[in-house]
């Protein structure tokens, strides 16, 4: 899976005015209650979870070059591909998953449609004159109410390196697109795609309380490939935070080096956002000069907070602990290269096309150094 920086794209995200039991976390980590889980937990759910960044399919077509219009809808295989990124990205933040709700689907679709009418980006868009009203006011209610993206190839490849991304200047500031992904009181949401437009419901269980706090990202174990270099590092507390008071120090383990931040001075950018968007009390900071790669680690430690919170993120290959050929099966594999003939269960679909042929032999192959 490749991350597409350079596909034209913008989004924007919606707010709102607006909140135990204890969780599995790691031992390591303080002030902070989410879900922990290892390479080998994330691999796993990511396999039984899998999720394509293809086209949108529909069960019926969208009409948005003719009045009086039709939003359409989208396919039950395209929502749950949607559903399975979004519930990726939650499952490695450390939070639970969320389900379709089929009226957020509709105000979704209705608001994807809208801005495809009017082929302009807006969570309060204007009616179009020959739009009738009752389609009007579906889409305006899921405009207003949802994550919208502009650009992309497809809702999964939005949520993943549109929302999840936020390192956009528009969105920096407070990371929105990315606290609504990973709004930990969400139970349901919908999705909607007409055009180049897509939307996502946003707007489920946001008064509700919940036991988790802390939530982060890149999460404390991160696979690499879905965090790049400009993209803001951010943690939601919950509770409202005082940008005077706050300070983070962000340290590499593999050479020391240290990047602080406070209001006062930054190595990089940082900012303290307490609106509503999922859960306030949201501190980001995005250091200057750094890269990642599997096999880093950082430690965070943040002060001027009710208690001090202190974490680790490791990126990792997840895929890295799939089975792998050995030298000792290279007999095998010159056969299956040959004859097509290949029965072991080492060779894993490597490269997401739904079968095991010589691609993912190739690619097992690249193992064989041992």
């Amino acid at each position: 899976m490749i991350k597409l920086k350079s596909i034209a794209a913008a989004a924007v995200s919606a707010v709102i005015l607006a909140g135990s039991m204890p969780l599995c976390v790691s031992a390591e980590s303080a002030g902070i209650n989410v879900e922990y889980h290892t390479a080998e937990e994330i691999a796993e759910y990511m396999n039984s979870h899998p999720f394509e960044y293809t086209a949108s399919e529909y069960d019926e077509l969208p009409d948005y070059t003719n009045a009086p219009y039709s939003a359409g809808k989208l396919s039950d295989a395209t929502l749950h591909n949607a559903l399975n990124a979004l519930n990726t990205m939650r499952f490695i933040a450390g939070i639970g998953e969320v389900t379709l709700s089929d009226s957020y689907n509709e105000l979704a679709q209705a608001g994807a449609l809208v801005n495809a009418v009017n082929n302009q980006l807006s969570h309060s868009p204007s009616q179009p004159a020959d739009m009738p009203d009752e389609l009007y006011e579906m889409g305006l209610e899921g405009t207003s109410s949802s994550n919208l993206g502009w650009g992309y190839y497809s809702l999964a490849q939005d949520i993943v390196y549109g929302w999840m991304s936020d390192s956009g200047s528009s969105n920096i500031d407070r990371v929105g697109h990315r606290r609504w992904c990973l709004n930990p009181s969400m139970e349901q949401t919908g999705f909607g795609n007409v055009g180049k437009y897509y939307a996502m419901y946003a707007f489920d269980n946001v008064w509700t309380d919940t036991e988790y706090y802390g939530v982060c990202w890149p999460a404390q174990v991160m696979p690499a490939e879905y965090f790049e270099y400009d993209d803001p590092w951010s943690i939601s507390m919950g509770t409202a935070a005082d940008i005077s008071a706050v300070e983070v120090t962000l340290e590499r383990q593999s050479d020391g080096r240290i990047w602080s931040f406070s209001e006062d001075s930054a190595d990089g950018y940082f900012n303290v956002e307490n609106s509503n968007y999922g859960k306030k009390g949201c501190i980001i900071f995005r250091p200057d000069d750094i890269s990642y790669s599997v096999g880093d680690s950082f430690e965070v430690t943040i002060t001027g907070l009710s208690q001090t919170v202190n974490y680790t993120v490791d990126f990792v290959d997840v895929f890295s602990t799939q089975p792998k050929i050995t030298a000792a099966n290279l007999d095998e594999l010159v056969n299956f290269l040959v004859n097509r003939e290949y029965n072991s269960d080492e060779v894993k679909d490597f490269n997401g096309d739904k079968n095991i042929d010589v691609f993912d032999a190739v690619y097992a192959r690249r193992s064989l150094m041992d």
